[in-house]
């Protein structure tokens, strides 16, 4: 049930998200031809688009009453936080080849959205284009949408689906491609940690990455044109598949580191939640035999009772968990909501 819930919410989102976005557009314009206002600045636009994301997640959340703790959502040590956002660096390198690869057939729609708040302090920028979308994103697709996904024990297709949805929701071909590559490592690095938070850590790396480059070309941008002027560049086809080839090699590389921290997060949360268990178990043990219980009392109420208990609890989630392996991830609401996002994809992409 709840995978019917959030994928029929998948098109009430992406629509509602383009529709609230041409409402307000048209609004403003209406509200600047009056003179009652000026021109929105892109600032205010970045924080509009990030708000009207968060109302339609909350007013899912709301009505479906699902709260924080179902989005995976709790705090990490430090070490957890340092690796996640070395993680989010680390597949810088994979995400620059898809990004040169996809830009060969359609523009360069990221570099167009830091561009737009290049004039800003650097600071701004990176509120505008690595915190606000790490908190808001990863909420919504490794929160939502993969945390329920995953209760299906199918947590590779759980990934998978979760990641294409994160990629679609950008709405243009180039961020679509290196988007659900980044969906696919945050879902895997969420579930190693099993916190959203180190996936918003890693978000929060990558999108900074490209905002401070961005703004230290900006601010030297007469001495690399002068630069490049002065030397002589050989822009050709041969040069251009090195630089790829590096890049995959360079990415399949740190892609493997990645892939080795992952694992070790993963072990790490495992013997700690192995020895956080033992501790409990210590503790319940104690307690029933401090209390001014017989040994045969003792016997059967912990006993027996416990046993059939142990029974009928296992009974009920392992017939849990069959209802949920049976339930189809892909609904048709969510593949009407995928299509939706195609055709604007293929709507821009023209219209560029």
């Amino acid at each position: 049930m709840e995978i019917k819930k959030v994928n029929l919410f998948f098109p009430i989102f992406i629509f509602g998200y383009i529709f609230l976005n041409v409402a307000i557009a048209l609004i403003e314009r209406a509200l600047i031809s009056m003179g009652v206002i000026g021109k929105m600045t892109s600032a205010v636009l970045f924080i509009q688009n990030e708000l009207i994301i968060v109302i339609m997640l909350l007013g899912f959340c709301l009505i479906t009453k699902t709260g924080i703790k179902d989005l995976r959502f709790k705090m990490l040590g430090i070490k957890e936080i340092i690796l996640s956002i070395i993680i989010g660096y680390l597949i810088i390198p994979m995400s620059l080849f898809l990004t040169n690869i996809t830009s060969l057939f359609v523009e360069n729609a990221a570099q167009q959205t830091v561009s737009e708040v290049s004039t800003y302090p650097l600071i701004i920028q990176i509120i505008l284009i690595a915190v606000m979308p790490a908190i808001v994103e990863e909420f919504t697709f490794r929160g939502l949408y993969y945390g329920t996904y995953r209760k299906t024990k199918r947590y590779f297709q759980a990934m998978l689906l979760s990641a294409i949805l994160f990629g679609f929701f950008h709405m243009n071909f180039d961020q679509f491609v290196y988007a659900t590559f980044m969906g696919v490592v945050f879902a895997k690095l969420t579930e190693a940690t099993g916190s959203i938070l180190s996936s918003m850590c890693a978000h929060f790396a990558f999108n900074t990455f490209s905002v401070t480059v961005s703004y230290f070309a900006s601010t030297n941008a007469s001495a690399l044109q002068e630069a490049s002027q002065q030397t002589s560049i050989d822009s050709s086809a041969g040069v251009t598949l090195l630089g790829l080839a590096i890049l995959l090699v360079l990415g399949m590389l740190f892609l493997g580191i990645v892939l080795l921290i992952i694992e070790y997060l993963e072990k790490s949360r495992l013997k700690r939640e192995a020895i956080q268990k033992e501790a409990s178990s210590d503790v319940q043990y104690a307690s029933k035999q401090y209390a001014n219980v017989s040994p045969l009392d003792t016997k059967a109420q912990y006993g027996e009772v416990s046993a059939m208990d142990a029974t009928a609890s296992t009974a009920t989630l392992e017939n849990v968990s069959q209802d949920e392996k049976k339930e189809r991830l892909i609904t048709l609401p969510l593949v009407l909501g995928m299509i939706v996002c195609f055709a604007y994809m293929v709507f821009v992409a023209v219209a560029a």
